[in-house]
């Protein structure tokens, strides 16, 4: 019977690659960060600070006089290095047995190899949304996971960030959210919509201030909808959407366990001023693994994620790889106005995983392994912060 590693070469792993749909439609944070790919390691772009969306106004001059001479804001220039992100399953020597012992046919090992392929990308790209929703909750991306200690900030002024009590039934959020939309217009902002979780919109429909609001003082105590919501604040503040996000994602421990994770937090507001369909760029680039296969192509620019498979002959495993360079890119940090509205803290992800340091042994030895590798780790971290 034929292996995995023999049923596919490297072409269809490529063109599994460059026809995997990166965006995801389905995930309201994707829709923030537009993925986009360039070639180099180092991501650099220019932060728009100041009242742009304000132009000082021009004075009135007698003829044949010089005009006022108008200054300008330089952008700031930020640099930062692309995240490395993989993640590999291997067919162990007991699975291979498994597998024949099992008799099962070409068709299905295909099967399940592409649902590896599918699996671990995906892995890839979920890890990439975590990032695009840490900037939206925080201002800030950061990475502590694999012996790496890594902060970007990207620049949100601290008077966007606030601080509301929404933990009390009698809530003002027409006053409160009047707070951040004057804070916006002193920035030269116009707020468009605004992030949330189900937990704060529940909330609101309850609230009796938003029922009067909106059904007048014989509707307090009925629970309005969030389209009634939605057309409210489009009435009072000229916002074109609220947008809700619940989604978690799953992480697999040193130990084998799993746990959940919100991708954007439930104690969070983050009110936002788009100019464009997003906010900013998922900027991908080009991984280690994708530079041996080739020369960078047109074709290249469609290959977010790159899978790779080899073979190892002691243990006699088969290995597949998922990777991806990766960096949210926010150009304007004056478009953000993050409130925490109390209750449970932001929750960051911290993650030290042995999985990923195993060296390509067979599965079966993982838990051996973790235990050598967790009495000789070192004490000492990469650390990097990006102002």
């Amino acid at each position: 019977m034929a292996t995995f590693e023999a049923m596919l070469d490297q072409a269809e792993l490529i063109d599994f690659s460059q026809n995997y749909a990166i965006q995801r439609p389905v995930n309201v944070i994707d829709s923030f960060f537009t993925d986009e790919k360039t070639e180099s390691l180092m991501a650099k772009w220019y932060s728009l600070t100041g009242n742009d969306q304000i132009p000082a106004i021009a004075s009135v001059h007698a003829f044949d006089t010089e005009a006022q001479i108008a200054s300008r804001v330089l952008p700031k220039v930020i640099e930062a290095e692309k995240m490395l992100i993989k993640r590999k399953i291997n067919q162990s020597e007991r699975l291979q047995q498994v597998i024949e012992r099992g008799g099962f046919n070409n068709s299905l090992l295909n099967d399940i190899l592409f649902n590896d392929f599918r699996m671990l990308a995906d892995a890839v790209k979920d890890r990439t949304i975590v990032a695009k929703a840490e900037v939206l909750a925080t201002g800030q991306m950061t990475v502590k996971e694999n012996h790496l200690d890594i902060a970007v900030d990207y620049g949100i002024p601290e008077e966007h960030k606030i601080t509301l009590d929404w933990s009390k039934d009698d809530v003002d959020y027409l006053g409160d959210i009047q707070k951040v939309v004057d804070i916006a217009t002193e920035a030269g902002k116009t707020i468009t919509g605004m992030l949330t979780s189900r937990k704060i919109i529940s909330k609101m429909m309850l609230n009796k201030n938003i029922q009067t609001a909106i059904l007048g003082t014989n509707g307090s105590g009925a629970m309005v909808s969030k389209m009634q919501i939605q057309a409210l604040l489009a009435e009072y503040f000229g916002f074109s959407e609220i947008i809700v996000s619940d989604d978690k994602y799953k992480v697999e421990n040193a130990d084998g366990s799993t746990t959940m994770h919100r991708y954007f937090p439930d104690n969070v507001v983050t009110f936002y001023a788009k100019t464009g369909t997003s906010l900013g760029v998922g900027l991908w680039g080009v991984t280690p693994e994708e530079k041996k296969q080739g020369a960078f192509t047109q074709k290249s620019m469609s290959q977010f994620i790159t899978l790779t498979q080899w073979e190892t002959p002691d243990p006699v495993a088969v290995w597949t790889k998922a990777s991806g360079l990766f960096i949210p890119v926010l150009p304007d940090p004056d478009s953000l106005f993050i409130c925490n509205v109390g209750e449970s803290a932001i929750n960051t992800l911290s993650l030290q995983n042995d999985y990923d340091n195993v060296d390509d042994k067979g599965q079966d030895n993982v838990d051996d392994i973790n235990d050598s590798k967790k009495a000789a780790r070192k004490t000492n971290k990469n650390t990097e912060v990006v102002e």
